[in-house]
């Protein structure tokens, strides 16, 4: 019979590989399909709260309205929920995500990507870009100055 009070972390440890020890191939493989995945999981704890929700409203106890909630919270990104407010929310939050600066660690490594179509950069375009990366470069190395 299955431990029911197992931590989490070691169940997940005992069945998902250590990213650290996967080559990027492995790692690719491994995140190939997870989107799909991840819809059939929200899809099943969705129907899982509709359900404890049901039975909870039979045996005469009222549903708190986080399950009723948890369905649409996880439901498919792409459409809305029915319940407005809900919808506003997720709005919200989707906005402010965007909007919030992402801090870069110390550490970053400033990767460049251009695209002309075939054959190299210009000295002009290169120019271009490497002006670009030193601005960011700076940029980036100022706010780390400011946090010391």
């Amino acid at each position: 019979m299955p431990n029911k009070n197992a931590d989490p972390r070691d169940v997940y440890e005992a069945l998902a590989p250590d990213p650290d020890a996967l080559t990027p191939e492995e790692v690719a493989a491994e995140l190939e399909g997870a989107e799909d995945e991840a819809a059939e999981l929200r899809a099943l704890i969705g129907e899982r709260a509709q359900a404890l929700a049901r039975d909870l409203r039979k045996h005469g106890v009222a549903a708190p309205p986080v399950l009723k909630d948890l369905a649409d919270t996880l439901a498919d990104t792409t459409t809305l929920p029915r319940d407005e407010s809900l919808a506003r929310t997720r709005a919200a939050a989707r906005i402010a995500d965007i909007e919030r600066r992402k801090p870069v660690p110390r550490g970053y490594e400033l990767l460049e990507a251009a695209r002309k179509g075939r054959g190299e950069l210009s000295t002009k375009d290169r120019a271009l870009l490497d002006e670009e990366a030193d601005e960011l470069r700076k940029e980036l190395d100022a706010e780390h100055d400011e946090e010391k």
